[in-house]
């Protein structure tokens, strides 16, 4: 347990220095919007309010960074280039945590975070990266695109970081979060009909050679909208025993309509990923319910193919956003070309072509590409559309088996406490934990996931959550 206690000389230091922190951003917001510059003004208000925010506790700065990653396009700048949405965010984050630092006395020691096989695995993935950078000459240059890759995981810390009592509130922020952008999923399928947060010109998957838009919200990204919708689904799900009155009633409206908007990214991957992820939750919470939950799963797929699939077969939503004839085998095609590249050598099997060596020659890192990608430029080009093939390419063997174990020990640790103890809203939570890691291991397995900032964070931050509530149970710190 931390103990809380704040000197009076602290408490009149930190009031002075929100006044002062007020009247600074107020006149400095005036003189913006006098000299005919509102949009900055509104920005440094909008700054400021945030940083009173999160200045109030270590926590909040993880439900602001949070929040910040999921809603706003991780494309956005604010004001300078260099301040991207994904690097405000870990930044938002590690502001709450120096603001506790430095306004907080504690007392005693904080049980429950111990380094486990987790952490030292994310530690691991994340020194191995910079250990690849370093061993590849062709991608010396693209330091920075290896600190902008492993951002996201400074969530993993911030999860691990949070105080007693946290993982609710924090729940309840990824359930908002994921019902919000699945609103702009859904006024983009259908009424826009468009790309809303992208440039249609360069959109991947608009209504063009007879498909149907898969649209995909802020993130510009049908793929990203639906394996981040698939994990706050499922995290809500944590939440129903211990929401009464009008919380449950808006939870079950928030988990509809982020299940509706990953059914209209069209996403087979997703879709799949969120019904694994439902039926293990099942299976930890209620797994007496398990037999009859597959029993209702099978009666419904019968149900579903002699009822409703003569209705829906010829349905264009059917057939080109569900069926889509041959996606399945472009995918294994872009795996077949990788597997030659990466096993032409011991050291390409390994450790891999080095970090970010799929996206050297592409707009957003320009360089010379390996010269090995000269036999397969697909990959260049769009990737091999799978997270493990991906890192076995860039990073090797060793560098999967990092990612794997570290995914696999957050899953363990939520599975240790949703199956101990007698059920309680924290094996729920564990539980729901559990569910999302799992159906982001299911969705990278058709999709480059740790390329797209928010799915990362968002499934660092689960990780994180997830081992530190087993830390809680081991130790005995209050729930």
């Amino acid at each position: 347990m931390i103990a809380e206690r704040r000197h009076p000389a602290t408490d009149r230091v930190a009031s002075a220095g929100m006044h002062a922190g007020v009247a600074l951003v107020s006149f400095a917001a005036a003189w913006l919007v006098a000299h005919d510059r509102a949009r900055s003004g509104i920005l440094l208000v909008a700054a400021g309010a945030c940083a009173a925010y999160v200045l109030r506790r270590r926590d909040n700065g993880v439900y602001a960074g949070a929040a910040l990653i999921v809603l706003i396009p991780y494309q956005t700048t604010l004001l300078l280039h260099q301040t991207s949405i994904p690097r405000v965010a870990v930044l938002i984050g590690a502001a709450g945590f120096v603001a506790s630092a430095a306004g907080v006395e504690r007392s005693g020691v904080q049980r429950g975070n111990r380094a486990t096989v987790a952490d030292l695995a994310a530690a691991a993935y994340l020194l191995f990266a910079f250990i690849s950078w370093f061993l590849t000459p062709h991608v010396r240059s693209s330091l920075q695109a290896t600190i902008n890759a492993m951002l996201p995981l400074a969530f993993y810390a911030y999860g691990r970081g949070l105080a007693s009592r946290s993982t609710r509130s924090l729940a309840w922020v990824l359930t908002s979060s994921g019902a919000a952008v699945a609103m702009t999923v859904l006024f983009e399928y259908f009424i826009a009909h468009r790309p809303l947060f992208i440039d249609p010109t360069t959109y991947l998957w608009n209504a063009k050679g007879g498909l149907i838009f898969r649209p995909g919200g802020v993130f510009g990204s049908p793929p990203a909208a639906a394996t981040v919708l698939a994990m706050t689904a499922l995290i809500a799900f944590g939440l129903y025993s211990e929401a009464r009155g009008i919380r449950r009633q808006l939870l079950v409206m928030m988990v509809a309509l982020t299940v509706g908007g990953l059914f209209v990214t069209f996403t087979r991957a997703g879709l799949i990923a969120f019904a694994v992820g439902a039926l293990a939750y099942v299976a930890l919470v209620r797994p007496s319910v398990l037999p009859r939950a597959a029993l209702g799963a099978m009666v419904a797929t019968v149900a579903f193919a002699f009822v409703l699939m003569p209705r829906i077969a010829n349905a264009s939503w059917y057939q080109e956003g569900i069926l889509r004839q041959g996606d399945l085998s472009a995918r294994q095609s872009y795996w077949r070309q990788a597997l030659p590249l990466i096993t032409n050598s011991s050291t390409h099997l390994f450790v891999g072509h080095g970090i970010n060596s799929l996206v050297i020659g592409r707009p957003e890192l320009p360089g010379r590409p390996n010269a090995d990608l000269a036999a397969a430029p697909t990959l260049l080009q769009i990737g091999p559309h799978n997270q493990y093939v991906r890192t076995l390419f860039e990073e090797g063997f060793v560098g999967l088996s990092i990612l794997v174990t570290w995914l696999v020990a957050a899953i363990g640790a939520a599975v240790a406490v949703a199956r101990n103890g007698r059920l309680d809203s924290g094996r729920q939570q564990s539980a729901a934990c559990a569910a999302a890691l799992i159906a982001f291991m299911v969705a990278s397995s058709a999709g480059d996931s740790l390329r797209n900032p928010p799915t990362f964070a968002v499934a660092a931050l689960i990780a994180g959550m997830a081992v530190t509530a087993r830390q809680r149970g081991r130790w005995g710190d209050a729930r």
